[in-house]
């Protein structure tokens, strides 16, 4: 059964403790918290699509479960203020990179030119390096982003299972050397 009503203390302790703790309170906080609806009211409401409220819900969920678990957040606001504050951040970050480049003034033309390049090779190799990942099978795919997303080798062992951290940390290996191994052969090919 679901945990109905959470506090800002107990998704804080949940978050940081890991595991399956970790993976309640942020189910709850993207099934059952009304915080996407509030960040769909945040971002413009006239203009917003769905793609976009998506979009800025999920950039923000991961940027606040990071700020949790490194235990940056301070306390000054309630937990959805926090959220909320780091959504519309992302929402603006979105909004300027959406910019057209007619916008800015000449003389900064060619810093921003620069710039929009930079973003479009990031996006390229994001989108490459996805594509890459996707050749991976599953429980590879599954335990690399665990280890992305800062869980430790007990929780990956809790998480998928194993029957120790030990074995979680090897399977983590083998598949981060073959997710290497296969960029490595792709990489030439991508970057020509």
């Amino acid at each position: 059964m679901q945990k109905q009503s959470w506090t800002d203390l107990e998704i804080i302790e949940a978050i940081q403790a890991g595991g399956a703790r970790r993976e309640a309170a942020l189910k709850h906080i993207v099934q059952q918290s009304g915080w996407k609806e509030s960040v769909a009211n945040l971002i413009a409401p006239e203009k917003r699509n769905l793609a976009d409220v998506e979009e800025i819900f999920q950039e923000s969920l991961i940027a606040f479960h990071r700020k949790i678990w490194d235990r940056q957040y301070e306390g000054r606001s309630t937990l959805k203020t926090y959220f909320l504050g780091i959504a519309k951040n992302k929402w603006f970050t979105l909004l300027r990179s959406r910019r057209p480049l007619e916008e800015y003034a000449e003389q900064d033309a060619d810093t921003h030119v620069a710039d929009a390049e930079a973003v479009l090779i990031s996006a390229d190799a994001v989108a490459w390096l996805t594509k890459q990942m996707n050749l991976m099978d599953e429980r590879c795919k599954r335990l690399i982003l665990l280890a992305y997303n800062g869980y430790s080798s007990a929780e990956i062992a809790e998480t998928v299972p194993f029957s120790s951290p030990e074995m979680a940390k090897k399977a983590l290996y083998r598949c981060r050397k073959h997710y290497r191994e296969l960029l490595g052969d792709r990489l030439k090919d991508f970057l020509n």
